[in-house]
């Protein structure tokens, strides 16, 4: 289901972090007491929320929600987004607007200001533009809310659009545009907008054409903000660990002075049916076909809809969903599949269906797809899968009730959309009427040949229950048990969320392969629910599909690891089931091969996308041996020569108590938890002498980097990518992890707005995204640090990196900037590890890996305690010698 169009491809994440102490006493004394606006109509509804609206016309949206200490505060702009841009149809102004908005300057304090105020705020900043909407938010700890409401706020009504501001920002958005030119998700969806719709304003991307967008100004900005962004034209919403009536007070005061404006009507005319097909084919450099069908569908209000979201779950939600047991397993045609019924609420939206091909299948998996979807115009749909349908909706719901971010952006969307921010909860009863004749009729109404849309990527030269209960229970402690057997079970009660989280995890992974065999982890995970002793890989998708929980089984550099999440009812059968699936697996050679195809397919499919290509050619140069040189799934050549007696053979192993961590996070008392763990997990042989330690780190070759080297790879893709990587210590390394911690802070936040690289490269257009990373675990890894650039300006980014780089290790690091460095790491994990699943992996890995359980909680310790010369030391210890490999359309420079 898709009840909104979603453009998170044009979203701006703009992170900035620190400790939560803010001063308001540097602002300048306000002169005279402005109006603050009175509430003029209340309205209570269920879960705690109220819904205001003030006497400036302003919309205010609060919910408490005391699970979690944390809050969001976001304020939605209607009549914005690329739709409804009136005269500046077609030139993402409300995008830009949005750059130039969050953080920028304002009335009361500068850009500068805002950032510092921020960092020491806490929080993350955040804001999104679609096609319908614009939304602002920070998202942080509860302490600070009222400071936050204040900025937000403060961007909405006092923004003075400094010139300089607005040219580096019209730069920044150039270059995103350009570089989503390479990405195939937006450009399948901007290839959607424009088939389907001839007439509506829906057809135009949210970011703009580049020609139009370029000749934007800074007076059309201003224009916009001052006629749109106005009280009446705003949903201001605040989850989470609030006190309601304080801060809906708070919220007025902040909106002292700010008068109604006069009413928007952008005119949206309609789209003419469509009444023949409708196809566009791009060419882009990869080596897979994307496929997408698309047939004119309905608007959000219209009851027809819940069908076809009905319709789109039995074709391919989850493992036992029609389309993705017979094409992707069974027949091996695609790589993967989807559906999804997009229902804007002022147009009418689309039924789509999306699949990866390689070339060769591509034309036969087209026609099975459209095959097997037009089944449903002429099969009722049995009862069991309506019945997992409801379920899985049912689950859905209270599962994004886990963060207070999504609750809130579920409150505003909903707001702007059908003036019901419930909507969400009551949707869900909308989908549990529909029945077989229901989906029957509106697959015959809608799914029909002359109005399907066809739309193609080819690879270049080949053509065409209500929230209650325990509200501290997140505070209750984690508990270790070792069973007789040696395993390990990390248990926590959280009783917030009916609904309960189960993971293993197994120690070894990439860790344990060669060159010769690298992807066998991933082939291995992948196997594990295609068939037991007791069930078939359908029966077991079928089930999680059925209780609407989830199975994922995945593998990392270092642990290969299974997960179930469901409601609480379910725990015990779906936890059995879970352990019958890791360690009775039959490893069907029917299902090996389809798997083994799909791995193949994934492989190739790196080669589509540029940062994926970056990724490849780092590993393929660092030393032979070192298990970083190999990438989790994989090489082509290594997958091929994998075989199930390998499999067995690993499996046989790894999957040794000993070697293994079982963790239980959520709504189930102790003693159930405990007792079918045992009967299940820990039932598994105890190992003994070697075989309990099957994994030996200390035999794993040397990863360090000890000669300098520059690889380039010259591709067909119009985008400059590069990676630089010096050596970094392992996690067990306390001090130097710290301060290698709060170097990479000092140089960038992670994808946010702050840290040197950001603000130069960022700030004078030179890239579209720079950040610096650890990429490191038992066995020690590297620093690195990645940017994407134009082709010809890849040079001056390596230089500018490494002189950043020896700026660190001269020590000439501002104390201002090492102080909020350290901070924004702080705040940035009292935000994190949110949901049990999260907190579960958290505590597992690090008693895993020889840290301890509790190693997490002493984070905010371990970061505050860095110096400013340890971080010195550290640059100086490990970023020295470095593996710089880059990949673009024009040939390196001498010596890559």
């Amino acid at each position: 289901m898709a009840r909104y169009r979603f453009s998170t491809a044009c979203a701006i994440c703009i992170t900035v972090l620190s400790t939560p102490v803010f001063n308001m006493a540097s602002q300048p004394a306000e002169t005279s007491q402005p109006a603050v606006p009175v509430i003029v109509k209340r309205q209570s509804l269920p879960y705690d929320t109220s819904v205001v609206e003030l006497s400036n016309g302003l919309t205010v949206i609060v919910q408490e929600n005391h699970a979690s200490p944390v809050a969001s505060v976001r304020c939605f702009v209607k009549n914005t987004g690329s739709a409804f841009e009136g005269r500046w149809l077609g030139t993402g102004l409300s995008h830009l607007l949005e750059h130039v908005v969050a953080g920028g300057t304002t009335t009361k304090r500068t850009e500068k200001e805002i950032e510092h105020i921020v960092e020491r705020l806490g929080g993350v900043v955040n804001a999104y533009t679609s096609d319908d909407l614009t939304c602002y938010f920070i998202d942080g700890i509860a302490d600070d809310v009222a400071v936050r409401i204040e900025l937000v706020a403060d961007m909405m009504q006092r923004v003075v659009f400094e010139q300089v501001e607005f040219e580096r920002e019209h730069k920044v958005v150039k270059q995103e545009l350009r570089d989503g030119l390479n990405d195939r998700r937006r450009v399948l969806w901007n290839l959607l907008g424009q088939t389907v719709y001839r007439d509506s304003t829906a057809r135009h991307p949210v970011i703009g054409y580049y020609d139009v967008l370029s000749r934007l100004s800074r007076t059309d900005v201003v224009d916009f903000y001052r006629q749109r962004y106005v009280p009446n034209n705003m949903v201001f919403v605040v989850v989470g660990d609030v006190d309601r009536e304080e801060t809906l007070k708070t919220v007025a005061e902040n909106f002292a002075g700010g008068a109604r404006g006069t009413e928007t009507v952008v005119p949206l005319p309609d789209e003419e049916p469509q009444v023949s097909p409708r196809e566009a084919v791009r060419e882009m450099d990869g080596q897979t076909s994307d496929l997408l069908f698309a047939w004119p569908g309905v608007k959000l209000s219209d009851p027809e809809m819940y069908a076809l979201d009905v319709a789109s779950y039995i074709l391919s939600e989850g493992e036992s969903s029609r389309l993705v047991r017979k094409l992707v397993y069974e027949k091996q045609l695609l790589l993967g599949v989807s559906t999804f019924n997009n229902t804007p609420h002022f147009v009418n939206g689309q039924f789509c269906a999306m699949g990866v091909a390689t070339p060769d299948k591509r034309e036969e998996a087209a026609d099975e797809l459209l095959s097997e979807i037009m089944r449903l115009t002429t099969e009722k749909v049995g009862r069991a899968e309506l019945d997992k349908a409801k379920k899985q909706k049912e689950a859905e719901l209270v599962f994004t009730r886990q963060k207070v971010s999504g609750i809130a952006d579920s409150l505003g969307r909903c707001m702007l959309a059908t003036g019901d921010p419930l909507y969400d909860n009551r949707y869900v009863e909308g989908i549990r009427g529909v029945t077989a004749d229901d989906v029957l009729n509106v697959a015959k109404k809608y799914f029909v040949p002359e109005r399907l849309n066809r739309i193609v990527i080819v690879p270049k030269d080949m053509g065409a229950r209500p929230v209650g209960g325990e509200t501290a229970a997140h505070r209750e402690p984690e508990t270790l048990t070792t069973l007789p057997n040696g395993l390990r079970v990390l248990f926590k009660r959280r009783a917030d969320l009916p609904m309960v989280n189960v993971q293993a995890f197994v120690f070894g992974s990439t860790l344990d392969e060669t060159e010769e065999n690298a992807g066998q982890s991933a082939l291995l995970a992948a196997m594990l629910d295609k068939g037991t002793k007791t069930k078939t890989a359908e029966q077991i998708a079928d089930y999680f599909d059925s209780i609407g929980g989830s199975l994922a089984l995945s593998n990392g550099r270092n642990t290969l690891y299974g997960g179930v999440t469901v409601l609480a009812a379910d725990f015990e059968p779906a936890t059995r089931l879970f352990a019958e699936c890791l360690l009775q697996s039959t490893f069907p050679q029917t299902e090996f091969e389809q798997v083994k195809t799909l791995a193949l397919g994934a492989v190739a499919r790196r080669a589509d996308n540029p940062m994926s290509e970056l990724m490849e050619l780092f590993a393929a140069n660092l030393p032979k041996g070192s298990p970083y040189s190999r990438m989790e799934d994989g090489s082509a050549e290594s997958v091929a020569k994998i075989d199930l007696a390998a499999l067995k053979k690993q499996h046989a192993k790894q999957f040794v108590p000993s070697n293994m961590l079982v963790t239980v996070f959520g709504d189930v008392d102790p003693e159930t938890a405990m007792k079918t763990v045992a009967e299940t997990f820990g039932q598994l042989p105890q190992a003994r002498g070697a075989a309990a330690n099957p994994v030996d780190i200390a035999k794993i070759a040397d990863n360090t980097i000890t000669v300098s080297e520059k690889v380039h790879k010259t591709t067909a893709k119009d985008s400059g990518v590069l990676l630089i990587a010096w050596n970094a210590p392992a996690i067990d390394k306390e001090k130097d992890m710290a301060a290698m911690r709060v170097l990479s802070a000092v140089l960038s936040d992670g994808t946010g707005p702050n840290g040197w690289l950001f603000n130069e490269l960022r700030g004078e257009g030179l890239v579209y995204r720079v950040n610096t990373a650890l990429r490191t675990g038992p066995v020690a890894g590297f620093f690195i640090a990645v940017a994407q650039t134009k082709p010809e300006q890849v040079a001056e980014v390596e230089k500018r990196i490494r002189a950043n780089i020896e700026k660190v290790k001269s020590g000439a690091v501002p104390r201002d900037d090492f102080e909020r460095a350290k901070e924004r790491l702080v705040s940035r994990h009292k935000q994190s590890n949110e949901t049990i699943a999260e907190q579960a992996m958290q505590a597992g890995l690090d008693e895993l890996y020889g840290l301890g359980y509790a190693y997490d909680k002493s984070f905010p310790d371990r970061i505050r305690a860095v110096t400013l010369e340890e971080v010195v030391a550290v640059a100086n210890t490990y970023l020295t010698e470095s593996l710089v490999v880059s990949a673009s359309s024009q040939p390196g420079e001498p010596g890559r």
